[in-house]
């Protein structure tokens, strides 16, 4: 899954320079949004179907309790 998202977002953001070379500057920020947050789910691994907290989340939670 993680492949996929990036594969994902990697298309999002040549889109969003070939729009920003277009001077279509608001659609360029919509694609490099888009960008953005397949890669985040691609960093953060997918929420989990009940509780929705990832597993990047739950250790960071964890570790944030124990100290």
């Amino acid at each position: 899954m993680i492949k996929y998202r990036l594969d994902f977002a990697r298309k999002y953001l040549d889109d969003a320079v070939e729009l920003f070379n277009q001077k279509r500057y608001n659609s360029s920020a919509s694609m490099a949004y888009y960008a953005s947050y397949q890669a985040m789910w691609a960093g953060l691994d997918e929420p989990r179907a009940f509780g929705g907290q990832t597993p990047a989340l739950e250790t960071a939670l964890f570790l944030e309790d124990s100290q």
